[in-house]
């Protein structure tokens, strides 16, 4: 298993990928305290993250571009920035969030001994 991979749990009945954002973006782990659940088509995971402050509608107009020098190879996580109420918001790309090798890892038979 790739090492964002954490292991496995069970949402809405289903047993789904726990996956690392802090991994994934390549920032020093934390202590997941929440998972966020993605779907991509017939794709779920469960991202593991340090807390999840709220949920907001965005319009996509108020989403600037990252700018280069905040890129340092998580651009093609990130979708854009933006603030709300003074603090800055990074917009992922849900559909880039998890890479392809990642989903392929997960969905290739496990080998038995």
């Amino acid at each position: 298993m790739p090492p964002c991979v954490l292991g496995a749990s069970m949402l809405r009945g289903a047993a789904v990928p726990v996956i690392s954002l802090s991994a994934l973006l390549g920032a020093p782990p934390g202590e997941p305290a929440r998972f966020v659940s993605l779907r991509l088509g017939e794709r779920c995971a469960a991202l593991a993250v340090d807390e999840v402050i709220g949920v907001h509608a965005l319009p996509a107009a108020l989403l600037d571009q990252t700018p280069p020098l905040l890129n340092g190879g998580a651009e093609a996580q990130v979708a854009g920035i933006s603030a709300r109420d003074a603090e800055l918001l990074v917009v992922l790309r849900a559909a880039r969030a998890v890479p392809e090798d990642v989903w392929q890892a997960l969905a290739a038979p496990a080998e038995l001994k």
